[in-house]
């Protein structure tokens, strides 16, 4: 995995020998290639490979060094490593780089005999002393050892699985406007991100457009991390959006309080005031491509006109940012059995979109990605008639990677926090994760309406939002504030065992809550219910 050897200059691997030494490896894919009239290699930083490799190799030995206080330190070795590479034996160099700091395919396919090469003038082990001042250095979270290790190999599984989707969108290249549906952990936020990063390749400036304001923030924070050599993508919420074309227009901004109030302000004055801007013959369109993640929760008719099926409600809104109008590039990305009863089901229909598109291509994601053995298996489980469509889009194409048991309590209210703090020490004690990769759910809408009202601390840890969320804080969110978004772990409270829950609103709210965990997950029912 990669780890940083400067504030923001990241390595590739890092490795630790059983017979002593530690071995910094560079990767680069496919053959190495220069112009030679430039003097220029080829890839995002265009340095020479050994340059890159040279400064890690040296960052690693100064923080080694800085950490073993003039005492004893492991022996650092370095290589290039080229895994799609065979090179003939016979040669001394490759590129002007010389034979001895490449690792080719062959080389890794023998790579004890490779090892022992490399430290072929190092004779002795590293003591546990230096052990001790490489796992400082560089692997403080490591225990306990075999358990996190087993965690972090599950969430890259996961990681692989999700991926792998991505031929989805190579199979469908072709087509400028995608509709993809997809029930919960099918990989929809991670293929809307990389759709959008791949219409910005070809110069694009996308809006890449969201419900919920974490979401957003997430994304948002995703998209700071990539490199863009090419076009933009520019991240909003819903509500973001909305804030942004008033500001522009000079209309204020209400911020009602009472939930009917909440509902006519953002149900209907809000669409209609973006409506009224966008239309306005001064206004510009901004945008080249739209890529829109959880599309179920942006209204496809306008309140009234559920059954004129003319219109496409805030859609209309969206296609006037783009230059292209309904002829631009897009991707949908939704799952109608995730619209929340209490906004209105009937006020989105995919074919109210489709209809207005020029050469919309339309995607069925078939297979849950996201979850250990164990929550995939739960939530089978979870059978009511209002979750009837969100289980039967629950399916596998291999069987899911083993994980922990999902844990079901019966706690008292006065004896919540007390519970979190055990659970989530339990977990963090045990290796499972960290503090900040377990995020609280509850059903309510904020957390001054939970159980956790008068809290600003669990056990040892601040509790927090999720957007302020950072290490060593545990993390609050409203259920219905977390749709598109996961966690390593998942602390629900405020509710009722499943098979007592009347509401279909409720058995819902149950299902998504324990839908964000990949891993770990344990249930907080209130005792009596």
């Amino acid at each position: 995995w990669g780890f940083y050897y400067d504030i923001d200059r990241e390595g590739d691997f890092l490795i630790l020998g059983q017979t002593g030494g530690v071995l910094v490896l560079e990767v680069k894919g496919g053959a190495l290639r220069r112009l030679w009239t430039t003097g220029r290699w080829e890839g995002p930083d265009r340095d020479h490979p050994v340059t890159q490799l040279l400064a890690e190799w040296g960052a690693v030995i100064d923080r080694l060094r800085q950490q073993a206080d003039r005492g004893e330190m492991p022996f650092v070795s370095k290589a290039l490593c080229l895994p799609e590479v065979d090179l003939n034996p016979s040669v001394s160099s490759y590129k002007g780089i010389d034979r001895a700091l490449i690792i080719d395919r062959g080389d890794l396919a023998a790579f004890e005999l490779t090892w022992v090469r490399l430290f072929a003038n190092q004779h002795r082990t590293s003591s546990k002393k230096e052990r001790k001042i490489f796992l400082d250095s560089f692997a403080r979270e490591i225990l306990p050892k075999a358990v996190k290790q087993f965690i972090s190999e599950t969430d890259r599984i996961i990681l692989r699985h999700t991926t792998a989707e991505y031929q989805v969108l190579d199979m469908l290249r072709a087509n400028r406007q995608l509709l993809v549906q997809g029930g919960a952990g099918s990989g929809k936020t991670w293929l809307a991100l990389e759709q959008a990063f791949r219409f910005a390749d070809e110069g694009l400036k996308v809006l890449l457009l969201c419900y919920n304001i974490a979401l957003a923030n997430q994304l948002s924070a995703l998209v700071k991390k990539r490199k863009l050599w090419n076009g933009e993508v520019i991240v909003r919420s819903w509500e973001g959006l909305a804030r942004e074309l008033l500001n522009a227009a000079g209309v204020g901004w209400d911020d009602p309080i009472s939930p009917a109030d909440r509902e006519h302000y953002f149900g209907e004055v809000v669409p209609t005031l973006m409506y009224e801007i966008v239309r306005d013959k001064q206004f510009e369109p901004r945008f080249d491509a739209l890529v829109v993640d959880e599309g179920q929760d942006h209204d496809t008719c306008w309140p009234g006109s559920e059954s004129d099926n003319t219109d496409s409600g805030w859609w209309e809104i969206y296609w006037a940012l783009l230059r292209e109008k309904t002829n631009g590039r897009m991707a949908i990305f939704y799952d109608q059995a995730q619209r929340p009863l209490f906004r209105h089901s009937e006020r989105f229909d995919v074919n109210r979109v489709s209809k207005h598109l020029s050469q919309p291509a339309h995607v069925n994601l078939l297979f849950t990605l996201r979850y250990s053995l164990p929550i995939f298996r739960f939530l089978k489980t979870l059978q009511s008639e209002a979750t009837k469509c969100l289980i039967e889009n629950l399916r596998s194409r291999t069987t899911p990677p083993e994980g922990p048991d999902v844990e079901l309590h019966e706690v008292e209210p006065d004896q919540t926090v007390a519970k979190l703090a055990e659970v989530a020490g339990r977990w963090v004690s045990n290796g499972f994760c960290q503090v900040d990769e377990i995020l609280i759910l509850s059903p309510h809408s904020t957390r001054a309406k939970s159980c956790l009202a008068n809290y600003s601390q669990i056990g040892d840890w601040p509790l927090v939002t999720i957007d302020d969320r950072k290490p060593g804080s545990l993390a609050f969110l409203s259920v219905n504030k977390a749709k598109g978004l996961d966690a390593l772990g998942v602390i629900m409270i405020d509710v009722e065992q499943f098979d007592n829950l009347a509401a279909p609103q409720d058995q819902i709210n149950y299902f998504m809550g324990a839908s964000r965990a990949r891993q770990l997950l344990a249930i907080l029912h209130k005792t009596g219910s």
